[in-house]
């Protein structure tokens, strides 16, 4: 009778081997056939490894040819696992045109309106129809207006 590490060991090696005939069809159909959601299952498996060169590479592929779900997963991604607000921007916009998604509209909205970009925090927050942070914006443009006045006044 086999001991307990013998067969968590066969357990293990087997996982390992399903793996890797996984990526190895993924990766020959996304390359050799450019399949989309042969990428964007490389991507997504390698998200959940904590891969994120790897899972980076093949979301973005993925991505950059339409795939929704890819363009979300990297809006996540760079939410999260590996923060840049440029990227995010873009992907942000990208979910936002592709799919009329009124969230990403909001989180894009309330980057700029973080960055003090009021004019496109306003645009944003409107196609994301969020009429108290359109109020909000407006208020800030308001105020701005009227510092820029009072320094104006001071200076003439």
């Amino acid at each position: 009778m086999p001991t307990y590490d013998e067969v968590d060991f066969l357990i293990e090696r087997t996982i390992k081997e399903n793996e890797k005939n996984f990526i190895c069809k993924c990766f020959q159909q996304a390359t050799f056939y450019n399949d989309i959601p042969s990428m964007q299952e490389l991507g997504s498996f390698y998200y959940d490894k904590n891969e994120y060169d790897l899972a980076e590479c093949w979301l973005t592929k993925a991505a950059s040819k339409g795939d929704v779900v890819s363009q979300n997963t990297l809006v996540h991604f760079y939410e999260h696992a590996k923060p840049n607000n440029e990227y995010l921007e873009f992907w942000l916009e990208k979910v936002t045109n592709n799919n009329n998604n009124q969230e990403a509209a909001n989180k894009l909205a309330q980057l700029y309106y973080n960055k003090n970009n009021y004019e496109k925090a306003l645009y944003w927050f409107s196609i994301a129809k969020n009429k108290n942070k359109i109020s909000d914006v407006i208020a800030k443009i308001s105020q701005n207006a009227e510092e820029i006045v009072q320094v104006a006044d001071k200076i003439v």
